[in-house]
């Protein structure tokens, strides 16, 4: 059961970051088309990627606690 919930967190971590990494591109996109950086679509890409970034650090707390112990 613990391979199985590990395999379960790594799987959501990746996600995540899948997400994070997603959203970064498309905002480096927008900067370099000449997006203001106090724009609402950058702000609102800003919080999507805090979001994933937070969830993705938690998960990853608790991968090392629970699987990795």
């Amino acid at each position: 059961m613990k391979r199985l919930y590990g395999f379960w967190l790594a799987f959501r971590i990746e996600y995540h970051w899948w997400y994070i990494l997603r959203y970064r591109k498309r905002g480096i996109g927008m900067i370099e088309s000449g997006a203001a950086l106090n724009s609402p679509e950058l702000i609102k890409l800003s919080k999507k990627i805090t979001r994933h970034g937070m969830v993705a650090l938690r998960l990853q707390d608790e991968y090392e606690d629970k699987v990795l112990s």
